[in-house]
């Protein structure tokens, strides 16, 4: 068992430096668009959802 880990362990190292240069880009792109509209989206409607919904207008 041993044995087989350690050839795919160099092929692996050997592999991730070409695919690193284009995992970077996506990931920037794919983590820079999901958080953001996620982070918008669940405040409007749980605001308006709990109390402060009620609140915001008296105020």
């Amino acid at each position: 068992g041993s044995n087989v880990l350690h050839p795919f362990e160099p092929q692996q190292h050997r592999r991730s430096p070409l695919p690193q240069p284009f995992r970077p880009v996506p990931l920037r792109r794919t983590m820079a668009r999901p958080p953001r509209p996620r982070l918008r989206h669940p405040p409007h409607p749980v605001r308006q959802r709990s109390p402060l919904a009620s609140i915001s207008p008296q105020l």
